[in-house]
């Protein structure tokens, strides 16, 4: 999707978001990596989280995903508290992940690596089939489908990772760092993606350092520095705070 336009759009959300985290604290050795954070993801929306390398930001994902367990404050998703939830119980509940590494194995082909999830999340095979064509049709893999992940290009692989996170149709999903070592022509395709995935209704939560890719698809973002939020709201809005020029973008950054 070379041909992928930066806009911004402005979109009236539901009043109570989908997704809340309440005061996240959590420390490690006695160095605190987030205070306090508040973070809200609306249905449908596109959200952003910015910061340094060692800002929290891994942290704060792990903690919604429950691999970690937060210090203070909750997590809910619908009203439902995660908070003490183990993965699985989350995953049920509709929270997905994509790592930055490959989520998919190797040495199976995409239908083989879709087909394998479908197994696991649906009980009728006819229906494991129907939704693993469906979604190797709405990605534009159907082609590939008798080819070996480690044969695919970046953006291949990555439409391929997505196809396989919606096989169990997330209500949320968590994207850690989606256009890092991917070529120009795979980044606009990841671009593109990325829309195709709130087209659908799905919230997604994405943080990566790369901050013009990143702002050029969000609806909102946050920044985090010192491990609190700095900054959020609209792309426009967070570039032109002064704290988070100060303490991540720098002075010279435009959109």
């Amino acid at each position: 999707m070379s041909n992928f336009k930066k806009k911004f759009r402005i979109i009236k959300f539901k009043s109570k978001p989908l997704l809340a985290a309440k005061s996240i604290s959590k420390s490690f050795d006695g160095r605190i990596i987030l205070r306090k954070i508040d973070i809200d993801l609306n249905q449908g929306e596109m959200l952003g989280l910015l910061g340094s390398n060692g800002a929290g930001k891994s942290t704060f994902m792990n903690i919604v995903l429950g691999l970690l367990k937060c210090d203070f404050g909750d997590i809910f998703l619908s009203n439902i508290k995660l908070t003490n939830l183990a993965i699985h119980e989350r995953s049920k509940l509709g929270i997905a992940y994509l790592p930055q590494q490959t989520a998919i194995f190797r040495g199976l082909t995409v239908y083989e690596n879709l087909l394998g999830i479908a197994q696991i999340v649906i009980k009728r095979v006819r229906e494991q089939k129907e939704i693993v064509e469906k979604l190797m049709a709405e990605f534009s893999i159907t082609h590939l489908r008798n080819v070996k992940a480690i044969a695919l290009s970046g953006g291949e692989r990555r439409r391929t990772e997505i196809a396989r996170c919606l096989i169990n149709n997330p209500k949320v999903l968590l994207l850690d760092e989606p256009f890092a070592g991917v070529d120009l022509l795979s980044l606009q395709d990841i671009k593109g993606l990325l829309l195709k995935l709130q087209n659908r209704g799905c919230s997604v939560l994405v943080t990566d350092h790369n901050a013009s890719q990143l702002l050029s698809v969000v609806d909102r973002a946050y920044v985090i520095a010192n491990g609190t939020i700095v900054a959020n709201g609209t792309p426009r809005q967070i570039v032109n705070t002064a704290e988070a020029k100060k303490l991540y973008f720098g002075e010279d950054f435009s959109i």
